[in-house]
């Protein structure tokens, strides 16, 4: 691996880290990574604390989600609050001699400027930064890759554990008795069917209908897709925001140019 190969390996992690551990888990909106020819970006749902273009001069970290993060700290995925903001701003210097933007609103992205010419490897009659990054044997490259693999398949698992309780602790704050006992059966069978409902709690067709009118206003309760092959899912805020929607991992990327 190349050193520039490296420090873009480091940028990734970074943008990616950033992606997971500090979105609003209450949007739905689906989280996006764009590659394109001279940049490549995140948007990301947030609730701006202090809206604006963040620096290293006025940055005031702040915690959005402090389980997720201090798990991403225990498993050496991140480091101090605020870290990451300061180690894209010095990757990103060594990668391409620019800066990254970091735009703090309801939708959060995070801009980070690519330049071929700039890069360790072409230069552009100005050659970059020194690093003390080191690279290891191949067959610690490959335990490593392994290590990674394996820690990778941890995190996601951990994650939607976390945010699926996380889900059932509001529901369970909110609703109580019978319609609680619904949410319970839709949350652990999403597929489930009203009939099935009925038959679990011994209640009619008609009394879990009228349960279901009321958790949809209460707690943003809805079927998505065909009767017979859809599944419940649940908004647990204004915007609604389903069990596939608060997937950290579900992120879409678009590659429409090879990182320089």
């Amino acid at each position: 691996m190349s050193v520039g190969q490296d420090i873009r390996s480091k940028i990734l992690r970074e943008m990616i880290g950033n992606t997971l551990v500090h979105r609003e888990f209450t949007s739905a909106l689906t989280a996006r990574f764009i590659i394109e020819r001279d940049q490549m970006f995140t948007e990301n749902a947030n609730k701006a604390v202090n809206p604006g273009v963040i620096t290293l001069e006025n940055l005031k970290p702040y915690s959005k989600n402090p389980i997720i993060a201090n798990f991403f700290h225990q498993i050496g995925r991140a480091d101090e609050l605020g870290s990451g903001v300061r180690n894209l701003y010095h990757y990103v210097k060594l990668y391409s001699g620019t800066e990254p933007v970091f735009d703090e609103e309801d939708v959060f992205r995070l801009t980070v400027p690519l330049n071929a010419k700039y890069s360790p490897e072409k230069g552009d009659g100005t050659t970059a930064p020194k690093t003390t990054l080191k690279t290891s044997p191949k067959t610690t490259r490959k335990n490593t890759t392994r290590k990674d693999a394996t820690r990778n398949t941890t995190l996601q698992t951990t994650l939607q554990t976390t945010l699926q309780t996380t889900l059932q602790t509001t529901l369970q704050t909110t609703l109580q008795g019978t319609a609680w006992k619904i949410a319970e059966l839709m949350l652990s069978r999403p597929e489930i069917k009203i009939d099935e409902i009925a038959a679990a709690i011994g209640l009619t067709r008609d009394g879990v209908n009228y349960q279901i009118r009321k958790m949809k206003k209460s707690v943003g309760l809805h079927h998505e897709g065909a009767d017979q092959s859809g599944r419940w899912v649940f908004a647990i805020s204004d915007e609604q925001s389903s069990l596939d929607a608060i997937n950290p991992v579900n992120l879409v990327q678009e590659q429409k140019e090879p990182i320089p």
